[in-house]
């Protein structure tokens, strides 16, 4: 039997209140470092409790890298640079205040979160939409940050879902089997 999606989202979120935030596989910075050279501009979630923590990768990477982090205005996001300035948005998820914008077609790369993610590149979210329709049409690198109990076999893909290219778990980094060629 193929699985619901509502039903893999509510056993994730059970899973993920059982969890605090730890950091993601090192070899992610290494990765971040070999493949985009310094001042590149990184869209990068800030987490909340049960998620990867972005904490430490923030850090190590914000004197190399132009970050920027999702806020939610609407039914989009905007991204904003990310300085020492956060307030909670609507979801009560840590948000960067800086007046700083940039369109998410101008980023190079996206750290996203996730409840889950399959090895197709399947990434599941809450049910909102924001991300996917936020970068449906970017061609930039997708990585998405789970713990490693939250990579699953199959996620069943919507037309709307955009697809993900790398997983970063606390403990590896993943090849997803998306076919996106990034420039």
């Amino acid at each position: 039997m193929t699985p619901n999606k509502s039903v893999l989202r509510e056993t994730a979120k059970i899973r993920r209140t059982k969890r605090t935030s730890s950091p993601p596989t090192p070899e992610l910075i290494e990765y971040l470092k070999i493949k985009y050279p310094n001042q590149s501009k990184i869209g990068c979630y800030l987490n909340k409790m049960g998620e990867v923590s972005t904490k430490e990768l923030i850090s190590e990477l914000a004197s190399s890298y132009q970050l920027y982090g999702p806020t939610v205005q609407g039914q989009t996001l905007i991204w904003r640079k990310i300085d020492n300035s956060f307030q909670l948005g609507p979801f009560q998820i840590p948000e960067p205040t800086s007046e700083i914008t940039i369109e998410a077609s101008s980023l190079q790369c996206f750290i996203l979160p996730a409840l889950a993610v399959d090895l197709n590149g399947t990434r599941l979210g809450f049910g909102a939409g924001y991300f996917d329709r936020n970068l449906m049409n970017v061609q930039a690198e997708k990585i998405v940050l789970v713990h490693e109990e939250d990579v699953l076999t199959y996620i069943p893909q919507e037309p709307h879902d955009v697809s993900i290219d790398l997983i970063a778990t606390e403990s590896r980094l993943i090849k997803t089997n998306n076919q996106t060629v990034h420039n």
